[in-house]
């Protein structure tokens, strides 16, 4: 009986291919290869689009930054031309009285 039931298990697996092993390997490498390319190329897009995003950003707060001052500067003036003019009217009124 012993022989019979090694017999059996050659014959089990001696019914698989014999390169079966090799090709399933040769299928199995490039794919994960193309996985990890994949995964490699999403890592390294989304990496350079949170750097532009940093960039333009940074641009924008920059011009935000540059539009205050010179509103702010705009305002200034504007109320010292206005404290001038006040004053100018103030002593015409003296000279006139």
């Amino acid at each position: 009986m012993v022989g019979v039931t090694s017999s059996l298990g050659g014959a089990a697996e001696k019914s698989k291919p014999a390169g079966w092993d090799r090709t399933h390997l040769g299928v199995v490498v490039p794919l994960c290869v193309v996985v990890a390319v994949a995964i490699l190329c999403i890592i390294v897009a989304a990496l350079t689009s949170a750097q532009r995003a940093d960039d333009v950003a940074l641009e924008w707060e920059r011009q935000l930054l540059s539009r205050a001052v010179v509103n702010h500067g705009e305002w200034s003036l504007l109320r010292l031309k206005s404290a001038v003019q006040s004053n100018a009217f103030v002593r015409a009124e003296d000279i006139n009285n």
